[in-house]
């Protein structure tokens, strides 16, 4: 098995992201792959940047989620026909809870280790739904939430994994889908 890690320039936009799909389908044809993506190039900043907006000013804060929004709209739009409502409804989601984060920053006048990370996190949520629905045009491809697997303690912006249930996770979960495990 391969594992090939993605960050955030890889998979800034649309073109990047055919790049990774292309290097995604070559490597899938002699090898099973597991892929693991960063969240959208500077997407984890303006996650922040929103956060510390809704401080002070929650208008700000919205405006930056929208134009975040915007970009994860039209890579779906670019890269996904077959299930492009779905996409969409989940997509919608991810946002409308984010807004729902940013507005409760905004009430609460308080932005915690704990709220930022549950921010940041979307990032990668975001990014790896997309990408594994983009995938799925054209390859046998599969999105799990890495929160289902990877485990860590509870310092929000310095976790550390718990390696051996992580390590568990990962193997129950590769087992269940037909994924040969080099071990």
């Amino acid at each position: 098995m391969k594992v090939l890690k993605f960050g955030g320039s890889s998979v800034a936009n649309t073109e990047n992201i055919k790049q990774v799909l292309d290097i995604v389908a070559k490597t899938s044809k002699d090898n099973k792959v597991a892929v693991i993506v960063s969240a959208f190039g500077k997407s984890t900043n303006n996650l922040i940047k929103g956060a510390n907006e809704a401080l002070e000013d929650i208008a700000s804060a919205k405006e930056t989620l929208e134009n975040i929004k915007k970009i994860h709209f039209e890579v779906v739009d670019d890269l996904i026909a077959k299930n492009k409502k779905e996409v969409h409804e989940e997509v919608s989601y991810l946002f409308d809870r984010l807004q729902s984060i940013y507005e409760g920053i905004f009430l609460l006048q308080e932005l915690s280790d704990k709220t930022l990370a549950k921010v940041c996190s979307f990032g990668e949520r975001l990014s790896s739904y997309i990408i594994a629905n983009a995938a799925k045009e054209n390859l046998n491809a599969t999105h799990k939430d890495s929160r289902d697997l990877i485990v860590t303690n509870n310092e929000y912006l310095n976790a550390q994994v718990n390696f051996k249930i992580s390590n568990n996770n990962i193997t129950s979960f590769l087992k269940k889908t037909s994924i040969k495990l080099p071990y």
